[in-house]
């Protein structure tokens, strides 16, 4: 009997999950939660090789996957699954690479690949690549975003990034067009959820993007998200001398002395031409020499050049918070979210404290408050150490005397930082607890369906007794 397309969709889903436990080395760049609104948090980067001359961006942009889809061309890129878990078929061997939802994987140059879904529903992915000519074959699905821009000769690290708009649009906005005006390079924008108005690069006007769209965007863009927020893909192209995802970075070990007294420290942006020969400029030497500080932050230009940030600008990570201060109260002035939880430092330090002010630890609460009224320690800005200020969780309802103010399982800290209620057990009330769907069953603790079967998470976990992260056809089934 021949297989109907969808009894093969079936088995193959069926081999799909008994092998989803093997993933072939080296094709796992980064497989981690997403961390909204963390500039320097990278879910997965590539390094690639390019000539000299211009080149463009590449994508391709499935917003459904079917068994027909012909499979990916060879070539260096970067994989996402936006809104399912999916698996890679790798043509003309056995591997299989599973990608969950919210995650990337790599593909290299000569590899084929076809993209199936392991549950119903929706499904969608974006792979993004580089290149100098835009592809025209039938099979070839990658097009060009944007226009053509010039690079030189080298090995870059293209990275791919997500920011959760939906949780503090103002600020998570600001940090992506700080970010921007970093980049040597265009950057791709995908968009995930929401709306966004931006101007794409080479045009004039804005236009509003749409989810799943892609455009090509710069520090000119003006991205301007929709009320509601909105979230968004960023894949950058950075030399991998400049980026801190890549062995060579050209931030000086924590050791490396302040050059000579009688020399000028050169002022080096981030964005300039490196290869430019930098002269040091001789200086009296007959009085002791004050430290220069270009940029007003506190820290010396030598100082900045030994912890890789950026002389001419006072907030180098671009958080809100002044490089010097950052340094002061134990902060990486690199780094929006220092610590990683999802809150950018400049939430979790709202101010510096004015001098006197009696704020010693800097969290926004004074420390009479802190000793008399919040009961949290005074010479510590996150006393029950989740990752969010005092004060932003006096602000937020939270406790900040307690890890977990809900008790479901999960720090407040995480939950706050991808859009989960720190207060709630069950954030999206399909009766299972935010840690049992983390931790347990592998679910979404913001989806009541997470596979898109028809029936909820907790139901099918306490009713059914099936597994809510895989679907069950439950055609002409009324009760379990």
């Amino acid at each position: 009997m021949v297989p109907t397309r969808a009894n093969r969709h079936l088995l193959l889903c069926l081999i799909v999950l008994l092998l989803a436990g093997h993933v072939p080395a080296g094709s796992v760049a980064q497989e981690q939660t997403p961390v909204p609104g963390e500039a320097s948090s990278a879910i997965v980067t590539v390094i690639v090789d390019l000539p000299d001359g211009q080149q463009t961006w590449l994508a391709v942009n499935r917003t459904t996957i079917s068994d027909d889809d012909p499979p990916l061309p060879a070539r260096s890129a970067v994989f996402y699954a936006p809104d399912a878990p999916l698996m890679l078929l790798y043509e003309g061997d056995s591997r299989i690479a599973r990608v969950p939802q919210g995650t990337g994987v790599t593909l290299e140059e000569g590899e084929q690949v076809r993209v199936v879904t392991v549950q119903a529903g929706p499904a969608s992915f974006l792979a993004v690549g580089v290149g100098a000519v835009v592809p025209t074959a039938p099979t070839d699905s990658y097009l060009a975003v944007g226009e053509p821009f010039p690079v030189a000769a080298g090995s870059y690290v293209m990275v791919l990034r997500r920011y959760d708009l939906t949780v503090r649009t103002g600020r998570t906005a600001n940090e992506v067009r700080q970010h921007l005006t970093t980049l040597a390079h265009p950057a791709l924008l995908y968009l995930e959820q929401g709306e966004i108005t931006a101007t794409p690069l080479g045009q004039d006007m804005p236009m509003l993007v749409q989810p799943h769209e892609t455009i090509a965007v710069d520090d000119q863009s003006g991205l301007t998200p929709s009320d509601d927020g909105a979230i968004i893909v960023l894949v950058t192209l950075e030399p991998v001398e400049e980026s801190a995802f890549a062995v060579g970075s050209t931030q000086l070990p924590p050791d490396a002395t302040a050059p000579p007294q009688g020399t000028q420290t050169p002022t080096i942006s981030p964005t300039a031409d490196m290869t430019a020969t930098v002269v040091a400029t001789t200086m009296p030497t007959t009085e002791p020499m004050t430290p220069v500080d270009t940029d007003g932050d506190g820290l010396s230009d030598a100082d900045e050049a030994q912890r890789g940030t950026n002389p001419t600008q006072n907030d180098s990570d671009g958080d809100g918070v002044f490089d010097g201060f950052e340094v002061s109260i134990g902060l990486d002035p690199t780094r929006p979210d220092t610590d990683g939880d999802g809150v950018s430092d400049y939430d979790e330090v709202p101010e510096e404290p004015a001098p006197g002010s009696g704020d010693t630890d800097g969290d926004g609460l004074t420390d009479g408050y802190e000793e008399q009224v919040s009961g949290t320690n005074p010479n510590a800005r996150d006393t029950d150490g989740d990752g969010l200020s005092d004060s932003f969780e006096i602000d937020q309802g939270t406790n900040p005397r307690v890890i977990d103010s809900d008790a479901d399982g999960v720090d407040d800290g995480y939950e706050t930082g991808r859009g989960m209620d720190p207060l709630a057990t069950d954030s999206d009330n399909d009766e299972l607890a935010d840690g049992e769907e983390l931790n347990t069953y592998g679910t979404n603790p913001l989806n009541p369906d997470s596979d898109g079967d028809g029936r909820d998470d907790g139901y099918e976990v306490r009713v059914c007794g099936q597994d809510p992260a895989v679907y069950t056809d439950y055609t002409g089934v009324i009760v379990c």
